[in-house]
């Protein structure tokens, strides 16, 4: 599940991660559905862990630059 969240977000950048270019994923995509924003956000947050680990200044800088987000279900079941 986190992979389809993963491929999303990269295609959109491009292949290229940055600061500004990750802000600006992020705002798009929450204006559309915030629970596709916290995914993607996840996602790019356990790439970031595993994949970009080497160099760590560059791993803290994008890691700590944005939040994951969370959202409120709007379902709520009917009390009985």
């Amino acid at each position: 599940m986190r992979m389809r969240y993963l491929i999303l977000a990269l295609t959109r950048l491009g292949y290229e991660l940055s600061p500004d270019g990750i802000r600006d994923l992020l705002a798009e995509l929450s204006e559309e559905s915030s629970n596709i924003a916290r995914h993607t956000a996840n996602s790019l947050k356990l790439f970031i862990k595993t994949v970009i680990r080497e160099n760590l200044q560059l791993a803290q800088l994008f890691y700590n630059f944005f939040k994951a987000f969370e959202s409120r279900y709007r379902y709520r079941p009917q009390p009985l």
